[in-house]
């Protein structure tokens, strides 16, 4: 998105490992989309992330480093580079006010989901 070019991937609306996958990438999220927008799952403890971004936060910044042992998920109001592309930039007057949430849900999976741990599949 510093190009101000948007490049559309299917690949993560029905979600995928992030074994070998390396990213420092931001992503257009579908408002009108049920929630929650994005999901985390380790599978071998039986429990996922999910995050809940409100109107406010239409973008969604994913790094996962080298060493693999985190991952970085942050809501965005605009993609990175907004200052000079423009895009989902927010300008406030002096008086002026935004408000931005996001909601978090740590829960158990179902059984018939529990198979291999998310961890070790991409930081093992």
């Amino acid at each position: 998105m510093p190009t101000g070019k948007l490049i559309r991937n299917k690949k993560w609306f029905k979600g995928a490992p992030l074994k070998d996958i390396f990213l420092d990438n931001s992503f257009v999220l579908d408002m009108e989309e049920p929630m929650p927008h994005c999901t985390l799952s380790d599978e071998q403890l039986g429990l996922e992330l999910y995050i809940y971004p409100d109107r406010a936060y239409p973008y969604l910044q994913v790094y996962t480093p080298d060493h693999r042992k985190s991952i970085a998920i942050e809501n965005l109001s605009s993609p990175p580079d907004s200052f000079n592309n423009k895009m989902g930039l927010i300008e406030l007057g002096p008086e002026d006010s935004q408000a931005f949430q996001t909601r978090y849900r740590i829960a158990k999976m179902e059984k018939k989901e529990v198979k291999k741990s998310f961890w070790s599949s991409i930081f093992g």
